[in-house]
């Protein structure tokens, strides 16, 4: 084998590895940010604060472009599970070439610490953002009764 042949060999197998650790990296990055290249149809978790107040947790979703309409809401003891459904049909039928800013459902099951009233939990939807204010549980401290207790 030439040096010019063996050169020709060590740039293909270069080449192939830098397209496949770039293919690797994008792949990386899509599953990091949950948003995968050229996919019109995904799961997207949207991004999440919780607050904790003085007597409330306050859980803040960011959901910009989603109708409240297509926004559903279901609180357990243990959680929060969000699910917004992100559909335009005139859209879909469009011939993209490169198509990122497309979901078709947008998912989150959000933890929530222990001691809170679900019972009284509020929502509101205003400029993209889902606040869920949910109150604390107040405990009220009991009274001590001392009494004497006769030992037999």
């Amino acid at each position: 084998m030439k040096r010019n042949d063996a050169e020709e060999v060590f740039n293909d197998i270069y080449t192939t590895l830098l397209e496949k650790q770039r293919e690797i990296g994008d792949m990386v990055d899509s599953y990091i940010t949950n948003t995968p290249k050229n996919t019109p149809s995904t799961i997207i978790q949207p991004a999440v604060d919780i607050l904790d107040e003085d007597e409330t947790v306050v859980v803040n979703v960011d959901l910009p472009g989603i109708e409240r309409e297509k926004i559903k809401l279901d609180i357990t003891e243990r959680s929060i599970e969000l699910t917004a459904d992100y559909r335009d049909e005139r859209e879909a039928e469009k011939n993209y070439l490169t198509r990122e800013r497309y979901s078709e459902i947008i998912e989150r099951k959000i933890s929530l610490p222990e001691g809170l009233d679900i019972n009284n939990t509020a929502a509101k939807f205003e400029g993209g953002v889902l606040s869920v204010t949910i109150p604390k549980i107040v405990e009220t401290p009991m009274e001590e009764n001392n009494f004497e207790v006769k030992v037999d």
